[in-house]
C-alpha cells in the first residue's frame, strides 16, 4: 500500500486531475446548500397603496363604535347630532357631574405639593435634563393610558359584535320529520357573555294559549304571542312566534352563533383586535419603561432613597388624581377617535344605565397614497440605516432603502425599491 502511495504522488497530473474534482465537489455542495437555503425564503413583492398616518392604526382598523357610560345617572347633555364630524376626545354626552369636580381640586392641589417635594429632593440635578426627562416620562405614561383604554373600547366593540353574528333559534332535536318554522330572533345582546338561551313552549289553561319558558342565560315565563315580538329578559333580544308555533317544542339561541356564515370572520376580526391591544400596549409600556430608566439615570446625583419616597409620594397624588378625573371621566362619553356620529339612542333627562350602547359612532383616518411601499418585518436597521434583503437573478442580496411613514401593517420606501422587487420577510 505505501508503495502504490508512493508511486501515485511520484504523478504530479494525477494528482492534480483528482484534486480538481474534489474541490469541484466541495463546491457543488456549497452551492447546492445555499440554494436550497434561498429556496425556502419566503418573498413578497413591493407594491404600491395606502398607509395610514396614524401609527397606531392600519387601514384595515376603520369600524363602527358602540360607546355607553362607564357610571349611572340622569343625561344632562349631548351636544352632538347624528351626522355630525367629530375629534378623538370630544365629549359625545355627559350626565350630572354630581360631586365631581370638588374631589379633582383637592387631587391636583396634593399633586402639585407632591411635584414641588420631589423636585426639593432632586435639589442639585435640576436643569433642563431633568425637565426634559420627566417629560418624556409623563407623556409615554399618558400615552400608554390613552392607547390601554382605545384597544379595550375596540376590543370589547369587536367582541359584542362576535356575540351578535346573526342570533338564531335552533330546535334541540333535529331528527324530527315535521317542518315547523322557528321563532324569529331580533334587537341587539347586550349581557356581553357566551352561552345558550333556551325557550320552551308549553300550553297553559291558566292563560288559554301558548306560553313559553326561558332558561339559561335568563329566565322567565311568559306568554307566547305571534304579532309583536316580546323580550328575552334582560339579554336585548327579542322573540316572535309563527303562526303555527306548538307546545312542547324546545328552542336553543346560542350567543355566538357558531353556525352563522360569518361567525369565522366576526372570531378573526375579535381575536385580530386582543392581538393588537396586546401589542399595542406592550410597545407603550416599552417606552415607559426606558422614561423612567433614563430619568432614573438622569436623576442618580441625588439620593437613592430619598428620590424614591419622593416618586411614591408622586405616584400616590397623581393616582388619587386620576380616581378622581375616572370618577369625572365615566360619566361622560368621549369620541375614542376622529369619525362620523351614525346614531343617538339617548335623551336628555333620561336615567342612563352603565354600558348600554348610547351612541354610534363610525371611525375615521386620514391616508397617504404612496409610490412604493412593504410590510415593516421586511426591513431590518443597523447602525442608523435601513436595509431589506432583496431577491436578484443571481441570488438574494442586501440592499439600504430609504423609509418614509409608516403604519402598523407597511412602511413607505422612498429610494432604494421599485414596485414588482421581491424582498425576504
Amino acid at each position: 500500500m505505501k508503495t502504490k502511495l508512493i508511486a501515485f504522488l511520484h504523478k504530479p497530473l494525477l494528482v492534480i486531475t483528482v484534486s480538481l474534482v474534489i474541490a469541484g465537489g466541495i463546491l457543488y455542495v456549497l452551492h447546492d446548500m445555499q440554494r436550497t437555503s434561498i429556496s425556502v425564503s419566503q418573498f413578497i413583492r413591493a407594491t404600491s397603496g395606502s398607509i395610514s398616518l396614524n401609527k397606531d392604526m392600519s387601514p384595515k382598523s376603520a369600524q363602527h363604535l358602540s360607546l355607553g357610560f362607564l357610571a349611572g345617572g340622569r343625561i344632562d347633555d349631548i351636544p352632538v347630532h347624528v351626522g355630525d364630524e367629530v375629534k378623538k376626545d370630544m365629549v359625545l354626552a355627559s350626565l350630572d357631574q354630581e360631586n365631581t369636580q370638588g374631589p379633582i381640586m383637592q387631587a391636583e392641589a396634593a399633586l402639585s405639593i407632591a411635584n414641588a417635594n420631589y423636585q426639593k429632593v432632586l435639589n442639585g440635578a435640576t436643569g433642563p435634563t431633568i425637565d426634559i426627562a420627566r417629560t418624556a416620562l409623563e407623556n409615554a405614561k399618558v400615552n400608554l393610558a390613552e392607547v390601554t383604554q382605545q384597544q379595550s373600547v375596540l376590543v370589547q366593540n369587536a367582541y359584542t359584535a362576535l356575540l351578535n353574528v346573526s342570533p338564531q333559534a335552533y330546535p334541540e332535536k333535529i331528527d324530527s320529520t315535521e317542518e315547523e318554522e322557528a321563532p324569529k330572533i331580533t334587537g341587539s345582546y347586550t349581557l356581553g357573555k357566551e352561552g345558550n338561551i333556551i325557550v320552551k313552549t308549553y300550553a297553559s289553561a291558566a292563560q288559554s294559549g301558548l306560553s313559553y319558558r326561558t332558561s339559561g342565560l335568563v329566565e322567565g315565563t311568559e306568554s307566547a304571542f305571534i304579532i309583536t315580538p316580546q323580550p328575552l329578559g334582560n339579554s336585548g333580544l327579542y322573540i316572535q312566534f309563527p303562526k303555527d308555533a306548538r307546545a312542547n317544542r324546545t328552542w336553543i339561541i346560542s350567543l355566538p352563533n357558531k353556525k352563522a356564515t360569518d361567525y369565522v370572520t366576526r372570531e378573526s376580526a375579535y381575536q385580530s383586535a386582543l392581538q393588537t391591544k396586546n401589542q399595542t400596549i406592550a410597545t407603550a409600556q416599552s417606552t415607559v419603561s426606558q422614561a423612567e430608566a433614563n430619568l432614573a439615570s438622569v436623576v442618580s446625583s441625588a439620593r437613592p432613597e430619598d428620590v424614591a419616597t419622593a416618586q411614591a409620594q408622586v405616584e400616590s397624588a397623581r393616582g388619587a388624581l386620576q380616581i378622581a378625573q375616572s370618577a369625572f371621566n365615566n360619566r361622560r362619553i368621549l369620541a375614542p377617535s376622529d369619525g362620523k356620529i351614525t346614531a343617538i339612542r339617548i335623551s336628555l333627562g333620561e336615567i342612563a344605565t352603565p354600558n348600554i350602547p348610547a351612541i354610534e359612532l363610525s371611525t375615521s383616518m386620514s391616508l397617504k397614497d404612496v409610490a412604493v411601499m412593504i410590510p415593516n418585518r421586511a426591513i431590518y436597521k443597523r447602525e442608523g440605516k435601513y436595509y431589506v434583503q432583496l431577491k436578484t437573478a443571481s441570488g438574494v442580496i442586501e440592499r439600504e432603502v430609504t423609509i418614509g411613514i409608516n403604519d402598523l401593517d407597511n412602511t413607505e420606501v422612498v429610494a432604494g425599491l421599485s414596485v414588482g422587487d421581491e424582498v425576504s420577510i
